[in-house]
């Protein structure tokens, strides 16, 4: 395969040598039983932050076959394991978004009896803080604070 003789600036079309057969260092341990091009397609995707284009996608499948040839299945299945990577990468992506929403939604929930505590009796705060370590033992209380104080603080554009 060979690329287009049009001098294109790429962004990040330079292939990361790590997951290449035979490199110190290679990605096949990481995930150990997959097929070649499913591990290329997760490679690219990863790298290419999602950003794939056919640049990036001929650089790696020529760096990848400079060390190791795939065969004529392989070629043919790697638009269907780009699709299965990027799918996959977009579900994180979301399963990422949604437990960070949860963890703002928990801590405005927690500021705001907070700050309603502290208007009505601020000596209630303390019992409060206890509740709040009791029910919510792996976030600690200042980041909780924190994020609400950023996040109230954050002006609109």
């Amino acid at each position: 395969m060979s690329t287009s003789s049009r001098a294109t600036p790429r962004r990040s079309a330079e292939p990361s040598t790590a997951f290449l057969p035979g490199a110190a260092g290679t990605r096949q341990r990481a995930l150990p039983g997959l097929a070649a091009d499913l591990r290329l397609a997760k490679e690219l995707v990863s790298s290419a932050e999602l950003r794939v284009d056919r640049e990036n996608i001929l650089a790696f499948i020529e760096a990848y076959q400079s060390v190791h040839t795939l065969t004529i299945g392989e070629l043919w299945a790697v638009p269907q394991m780009l699709r299965i990577a990027l799918i996959e990468s977009i579900r994180d992506l979301a399963a990422s978004a949604l437990t960070e929403l949860r963890e703002h939604e928990i801590a405005d929930f927690w500021v705001n009896r907070l700050i309603t505590a502290n208007r009505r009796d601020p000596n209630q705060l303390f019992s409060i803080l206890a509740e709040l370590a009791a029910t919510q033992p792996a976030r600690a209380p200042i980041s909780l604070l924190n994020w609400s104080i950023i996040s109230t603080t954050k002006t609109p554009r």
